[in-house]
């Protein structure tokens, strides 16, 4: 668990193995190449990835204030990955992403639809 407003760099990847819990609190996690979250394993918390992030585990966004986490780079999913998104946080997208070519792609807060400006 990082702690309030503290931040993880990776050299190289940062792979989260099966059983494996990363909880980040208004943080930012970030990789010169990519975050892996493997079958099993939980990203939860709001904060910032600053690394193409892989889920095929799960990702949590959680908080009790405003709960958001940005990716800023690529977000790929398999279909065996799970994306937990709150419902009703005054109005606002819980997930966004900035791709590699910088267009911003959001989720909207009930995860239904993909908004691409």
């Amino acid at each position: 668990m990082l702690g309030p407003k503290v931040n993880l760099t990776g050299r190289n990847e940062i792979r989260l193995s099966t059983h494996a819990i990363l909880s980040v609190d208004h943080g930012t996690v970030s990789s010169l190449r990519w975050i892996d979250i493997h079958p099993g394993a939980t990203l939860t918390g709001s904060g910032t990835i600053a690394a193409t992030t892989y889920n095929n585990g799960l990702i949590a966004v959680t908080g009790a204030k405003n709960p958001k986490l940005n990716i800023h780079a690529d977000y790929r999913q398999a279909n065996e990955g799970t994306l937990s998104l709150p419902v009703g946080v005054d109005g606002k997208p819980a997930f966004s992403v900035r791709q590699s070519r910088g267009s911003p792609c959001h989720l909207d807060r009930e995860g239904f639809q993909t908004f691409i400006k």
